[in-house]
């Protein structure tokens, strides 16, 4: 196990705990999520009070529980964590680790669409620079979608950022449960929205 790693799953509980500790199994967990669900688990938990604005996109939620879980690593020690969905697992977490430069912050892709952005499905960096990322006005009138938000936080704070999304094959994978369907995030490799950003 590695001690100065975290994975901070973040939201609404979409899938079973027992089933996403199994696909983490061997690593740190910290859930945070809000108060009004109930979560059986030796790790951590944070209950957050939902925020009184949703924000745009509901970036508010997004925004507090994720804050909240890389505020808890770092109260207990941990240097790097993995801001993850509640909705999304890997098939095989030690090869997904691997795939992630220890020394970047960590993105699925930049997106070409409007100004482009970083994916924020899952990021991967030192709790310090999530920290830099995570805190922000989530109210701020001039933020059109979340996206936006966090590349700009990237951007303001001059971090270094690793597109790992190329490196995902069917055996070692990210798998979506969206609205029924369980997209394989490897599938967009085959977008050319999506796209490795040096």
């Amino acid at each position: 196990m590695n001690e100065d790693l975290v994975i901070i799953i973040q939201g609404p509980v979409r899938l079973e705990p027992s089933f996403m500790e199994k696909q983490w199994e061997g690593f740190n967990l910290i859930w945070s999520t809000w108060d009004y669900e109930k979560i059986k688990t030796n790790f951590p938990v944070i209950y957050n009070t939902p925020p009184y604005n949703s924000g745009v996109m509901n970036i508010c939620y997004q925004q507090k529980s994720t804050l909240s879980g890389i505020i808890k690593a770092k109260e207990l020690g941990y240097t790097k964590c993995l801001k993850w969905r509640s909705d999304q697992y890997p098939n095989n977490s030690n090869e997904l680790i691997k795939l992630f430069d220890k020394d970047k912050t960590n993105s699925l892709y930049w997106h070409n669409h409007e100004h482009g952005y970083y994916v924020d499905y899952f990021m991967y960096g030192s709790v310090n620079d999530m920290m830099l990322i995570w805190d922000f006005n989530c109210n701020d009138s001039s933020i059109s979608y979340p996206e936006q938000v966090i590349t700009s936080q990237i951007m303001k704070h001059n971090l270094q950022i690793n597109c790992m999304g190329d490196k995902l094959t069917t055996e070692n994978n990210i798998i979506w449960e969206k609205n029924n369907n369980s997209i394989k995030l490897s599938s967009y490799q085959n977008d050319n929205l999506f796209i490795i950003k040096k």
